[in-house]
């Protein structure tokens, strides 16, 4: 579902997938569907195949061109990743029209006849077949993206450092549904440890506190009597409170 971690805080966006498992008729918990069409002598020279997003004029979500179809052959084209709700249209055309092609497009995670026929490319040189996919899928946690067809995002970066549970949720439309939660780890590799000097003396010089740093360096120092990296004793009792920060963002981490 999502790439092993750990991850850190400052890594980018990961994308994270649906992992197919046996779970249906033919295996798939992602939302597609598979289109098998019978093709003959001349398909490799003649045919091609496109798949559009909501109508012929629109975006172009797969291609196949003359010569890529294979001649005589029955040809099984799985597609993933669809968006349930979402009209498609595979369109099949003939360069030379001539012959009588059987198709049937089934949906992937149900077995769900979408359609069936013969495209008569001695009747038009081009057929469109309009579907829309019957299951569903969700990705959920802290920081997650969901795009509604087995993909999604998580944000390490924003999330920060903890373990998160994402969660998949899968539905096929035909009374089939179920989840499945994977742990992420993301840590800080900023470490802020340092000692403190001391015991100081109120009358003694300054301290540079840089060198007590045992962890990352490049941070900043806070609290009374500091100045910079500069801890000045002069005027002060006790025990005084001070805080070195190192890090940005979700990554940010202190110690006082």
């Amino acid at each position: 579902m999502i790439p092993v971690g750990p991850y850190s805080c400052n890594d980018p966006d990961i994308n994270i997938d649906a992992w197919d498992l046996p779970s249906s008729w033919n295996g798939y918990v992602i939302p597609g569907f598979e289109f098998t069409i019978d093709t003959d002598f001349w398909s490799d020279s003649e045919n091609s195949l496109t798949i559009y997003q909501g109508s012929t004029a629109g975006p172009i979500i797969a291609s196949f061109p003359i010569g890529t179809v294979p001649w005589l052959s029955t040809w099984t084209l799985t597609g993933t990743y669809f968006s349930p709700g979402v009209m498609y249209v595979i369109e099949w055309c003939d360069d030379i029209p001539d012959g009588q092609l059987p198709y049937q497009l089934i949906d992937n995670a149900t077995g769900n006849l979408l359609a069936a026929g013969t495209f008569d490319n001695d009747l038009a040189p081009c057929y469109g077949i309009s579907f829309q996919i019957g299951s569903t899928a969700a990705f959920s946690g802290p920081d997650v993206t969901n795009y509604g067809n087995g993909l999604g995002l998580f944000s390490p970066s924003t999330v920060g450092p903890g373990t998160y549970s994402v969660t998949y949720s899968w539905d096929s439309g035909a009374g089939c549904s179920n989840t499945s939660s994977q742990q992420v780890l993301v840590t800080n590799p900023n470490n802020a440890g340092w000692n403190a000097p001391g015991p100081l003396c109120q009358t003694g010089a300054a301290v540079n506190l840089n060198p007590f740093i045992t962890g990352t360096t490049g941070g900043t120092w806070s609290g009374t009597g500091v100045t910079g990296s500069t801890f000045n004793p002069a005027g002060l009792s006790g025990s005084i409170p001070v805080t070195y920060t190192v890090g940005t963002g979700s990554c940010i981490a202190t110690q006082t």
